[in-house]
């Protein structure tokens, strides 16, 4: 007698079979790694320890961990264009109470003999008003910030509000002219200048952003030296995510305000990059085809002496 012709259903019992075996070997290795910590934690005490989750950048301490996930790129807006040219001017910003210090000093004659021809503004506590936009004051927080955070937060109003260049008082022997004039002869950008200096200074945010941002960093825009067209999408979005978290930490400011330049001291709560490298840098990588790499023009640190 001979054997019947197997079904369809007879053919595909022994995949059933793998498939349910392949699950249950997925479920068991899912399973795998929380028997593991249920055992450590069983027989290893726990105590929060800060330290351990402090990374440092030079004598600058930055988290190494963080409880507050925000992607702020997905959040809703309308893309535009500037609203005109970036002016002849070169920014830059001294917000502390103390005079310049003598490497400051010597950047900001390099700043003015490389770039003749350019207004060179150095925004102070004693001229910060006249900058400032009617109807767009500076956050209530402002005065609570360190000065690099006030510079941080001053740069992107700037910006913003007038464009032109800003450049950290660091010694840069190439001119602003030729960056300005190319960027307002093409429609197309919206920025300029040089790009960031190491995948690292990218401060990169976690996951796939964060490595792209790495991968690219020569393509985004450097945080401490660039030139812009007021107006933009792009500025916008970076002064308006700034003031969002201005005003999440503006309570924990009025009581812990920076003691220090650097906002080392005491219980200072805005960590380093907060305003600027977690705003900009992504912004600078959503934004890359507005932006026009100069990488001849960088920032001479043989110099020294800045902090």
């Amino acid at each position: 007698m001979s054997e019947p012709e197997p079904t369809p259903r007879d053919l595909l019992r022994p995949l059933r079979r793998i498939k349910h075996g392949l699950w249950l070997t997925r479920r068991r290795l899912k399973r795998a790694p929380d028997a593991a910590r249920r055992h450590w934690a069983a027989h290893i005490e726990y105590r929060y320890d800060p330290s351990e989750h402090e990374q440092h950048v030079g004598d600058v301490v930055v988290p190494a961990s963080s409880t507050f996930q925000i992607d702020h790129l997905r959040f809703p807006h309308v893309e535009h264009g500037p609203r005109g040219e970036a002016p002849r001017v070169v920014y830059a910003a001294w917000l502390g109470a103390n005079e310049l210090t003598a490497p400051r000093r010597t950047a900001l004659q390099v700043m003015r003999e490389v770039n003749a021809g350019l207004e060179i503004a150095l925004i102070t506590l004693e001229n910060l008003d006249d900058v400032l936009v009617k109807g767009s004051p500076l956050h209530p927080a402002f005065s609570f910030l360190s000065p690099v955070h006030r510079s941080d937060y001053l740069c992107c109003y700037l910006m913003h509000h007038h464009g032109g260049a800003y450049a950290d008082l660091k010694v840069m022997r190439q001119p602003w002219a030729p960056v300005l004039e190319r960027l307002n002869s093409a429609d197309h950008l919206w920025a300029a200048g040089p790009h960031e200096m190491s995948s690292r200074n990218t401060c990169p945010a976690m996951g796939p952003l964060g490595r792209q941002q790495r991968l690219y960093y020569t393509r985004t825009a450097f945080q401490a030296a660039f030139a812009f067209k007021p107006g933009s999408s792009w500025t916008e979005q970076w002064l308006c995510e700034v003031e969002r978290r201005l005003d999440y930490f503006q309570g924990l400011l009025a009581q812990h305000p920076a003691q220090d330049p650097y906002g080392l001291e005491g219980d200072y709560p805005v960590p380093w990059s907060a305003l600027m490298g977690h705003v900009f840098s992504p912004l600078a990588l959503r934004y890359a085809h507005r932006f026009e790499p100069w990488p001849q023009m960088h920032f001479d640190y043989t110099v020294g002496g800045y902090r």
